[in-house]
């Protein structure tokens, strides 16, 4: 964004002032006529006095800003605004001077510029905690990380705890560890991963890193048990598939009344389709959770994949995992991880048409 309002200005500047360099020579232009025909004496020049007027008033239009609305350099260079939206398409309130983001940069400053943070506008007592912790480290921006670092005390007593395998958004600037701690003045900082996952299966593991393709970790988990291996279904249309899983969530459920079930797509719209289906499929205890809702209670809750991070279930359904819904790219590989990884025993994979080949091969090639 700032790279595009830079080129912008800079675009939009070099118009104006090649706007005005071409009112000025014109103008000297003139001027220099008018002077040639006074040395020669032409009947038309009418003295000093005119000259003058005409130097000020040049001087007057060229130099000094003219009284104008705001944006009529942008229509006259053909920029129109009249839709009252912002580069990313939102639309843009007339009286919002700042973002819920800038909360962060504001507060840097403050720190950077006046001190530490104060408890509270009654009183000058600094805030400082005397050890910090941040879970989910990779869903901060490094200025976020920044801001927290500054409440600590001189004891700098700090645990930064995240899977960057996990990350929900990819535009914060939490590139890898490396990267953030040195941004943070921390790179000397020893990073001590976790390799040994206690909520999943090895089988669960070993395809959730396989997913992540070139973001896998150099060394996959390691899981202190194995289980059921993970299943991919492939059908022609949604509705065949989620006629499949309401029956297959009826005996589950009959057999384990206090199992814990999350049925994952990938987008809102995907899940209210499936929901539907299976309510109509009268599965017990079933929940549509949109707003991080859960009740945490046996049942099933159908859900999209944002919903469910840093959760878990018993048994997971993860739905709609095509070449369309998943496609080859970062994101898609950062959210199926995510989806895969919130089994704890088994994990089943639905794909209506062509399976995403962000999937192994050869589960690929053995669906059922």
């Amino acid at each position: 964004m700032h790279e595009w309002c830079t080129n912008h200005c800079v675009r939009v500047l070099s118009e104006l002032e090649a706007r005005r360099e071409g009112e000025l020579t014109s103008r000297e232009s003139a001027l220099e006529s008018r002077s040639e025909r006074k040395s020669h004496g032409s009947a038309d020049w009418q003295g000093d006095a005119e000259l003058g007027a005409d130097a000020a008033d040049f001087h007057e239009r060229s130099f000094k800003p003219k009284s104008r609305n705001v944006g009529d350099d942008q229509e006259e260079l053909g920029f129109d605004d009249s839709r009252g939206r912002g580069i990313d398409g939102a639309a843009v309130e007339e009286s919002a001077v700042l973002d819920r983001e800038d909360d962060t940069l504001l507060l840097l400053l403050h720190q950077r510029l006046r001190g530490p943070l104060l408890r509270g506008s009654k009183t000058r007592e600094a805030l400082v905690y005397e050890h910090v912790l941040v879970d989910e480290a990779q869903d901060y921006s490094p200025v976020e990380l920044a801001v927290l670092l500054g409440t600590v005390s001189s004891g700098r007593s700090v645990t930064l705890a995240g899977d960057t395998a996990q990350r929900v958004l990819l535009d914060n600037g939490f590139s890898d560890w490396n990267t953030v701690l040195g941004d943070l003045g921390l790179a000397h900082v020893e990073i001590e991963p976790l390799r040994l996952s206690y909520r999943s299966t090895q089988e669960i593991i070993d395809l959730s890193h396989s997913v992540l393709g070139p973001l896998a970790p150099e060394h996959p988990g390691l899981a202190i048990r194995h289980g059921a291996p993970v299943e991919l279904f492939r059908f022609s249309h949604t509705g065949d598939a989620a006629g499949f899983v309401a029956e297959q969530l009826r005996m589950l459920m009959s057999a384990e009344p206090r199992a814990c079930v999350a049925v994952v797509a990938r987008f809102p719209e995907q899940a209210d389709a499936f929901f539907d289906v299976l309510d109509k499929g009268e599965v017990p205890r079933l929940r549509r959770i949109a707003d991080q809702d859960f009740p945490f209670r046996p049942g099933v809750d159908v859900t999209d994949v944002r919903q469910v991070k840093g959760l878990e279930f018993d048994y997971v359904v993860l739905v709609e995992v095509n070449s369309d819904t998943y496609a080859e790219n970062d994101e898609s590989r950062h959210l199926l991880h995510i989806g895969a990884t919130r089994a704890s025993h088994q994990l089943w994979i639905l794909s209506t048409g062509e399976p995403s080949r962000l999937l192994p091969s050869e589960l690929r090639e053995r669906a059922l």
